[in-house]
């Protein structure tokens, strides 16, 4: 079915690289706009970022595979000829640059443009990993794609709920950092990032040691509260267990749960499939919107 794009192969990629730049602009364009962010810091933003996750992308790609390139900048400067990039790194130099700058324009919003972010970096992400799909015909980056795709539908139907600044970059770097622990033993493991560590391995659990704390600490959530709520959870099913050994009447509800299982399973079943239905529809209607389609 691609045989007929083999002639377009050299520009494939580095075509699906373009249009996921030119994605993220539009899509987080809107979004600083429907907070009221003046253009100037916008296109500042977005433009140097994007600058810099290119370039960061493509040197981290540069210096994990030097049998590829063979510290050759020939190699490292033509896209068109020699294809690769690292999303890793890209993500990487677009938030090191991101918060620098931001901290130093607009210190108390931080964290709140940093989210706006996260929708486009997704989508982007995800059309680059189809570019790398079409390119190299690897099943890896189809699973990347949809993975991909299916973080910035979450991230787009979570907008509909109130969060707090840092919750959508938290939960971008958590879920990326989980999809590619998942695809892990898919990945080509020639990818070391030093002493023998596999590259694919070592970063997504760095980011889950450092966002899974920062998440926390962002939610402003209390750690005392927290455990008293969890030894209370542990105490009352401890309770429940005890009731059901030593009551008959706790010990009946038990049997009755298990006989009508099937019956709850199947209706739960049935509700789950009209609630992703018509969050699915909703997807649609949402990205449409995001994409400025209004019919």
């Amino acid at each position: 079915m691609f045989g007929n794009l083999a002639f377009l192969s050299a520009f494939l990629y580095p075509s699906a690289v373009f249009m996921a730049s030119i994605v993220s602009l539009f899509l987080f364009f809107r979004g600083m706009r429907r907070e009221l962010f003046e253009k100037e810091l916008i296109f500042d933003f977005v433009l140097l970022g994007l600058f810099f996750a290119l370039i960061s992308g493509r040197v981290f790609d540069f210096v994990l595979r030097p049998d590829f390139y063979s510290w050759s900048f020939k190699k490292l400067f033509f896209f068109n000829v020699f294809g690769g990039f690292d999303i890793w790194g890209a993500i990487i130099g677009f938030l090191i640059f991101g918060f620098l700058f931001l901290k130093r324009r607009v210190h108390q919003k931080i964290w709140q443009i940093l989210d706006i972010c996260m929708p486009a970096l997704a989508l982007s992400a995800s059309i680059v990993s189809l570019g790398l799909y079409l390119d190299h015909r690897k099943i890896i980056f189809l699973y990347y794609f949809i993975g991909y795709f299916i973080i910035f539908w979450a991230l787009k139907r979570l907008e509909k709920i109130k969060k707090h600044q840092g919750f959508f970059i938290s939960f971008f770097m958590v879920a990326v950092s989980f999809l590619n622990l998942i695809l892990f033993g898919l990945r080509d493991l020639s990818r070391h990032l030093f002493l023998g560590i596999a590259y694919g391995l070592v970063l997504p659990l760095s980011f889950l040691i450092v966002f899974v704390p920062l998440w926390y600490v962002l939610a402003k959530r209390k750690p005392k509260e927290d455990i008293k709520s969890l030894v209370a959870v542990f105490v009352l099913a401890i309770l429940k267990l005890r009731r059901v050994l030593f009551s008959l009447t706790e010990a009946n509800n038990l049997a009755k749960l298990i006989v009508l299982s099937p019956y709850f399973l199947f209706k739960s079943a049935y509700f789950l499939v009209l609630l992703l239905g018509r969050e699915i529809y909703q997807s649609f209607l949402d990205f449409k919107s995001a994409l400025g389609i209004r019919k």
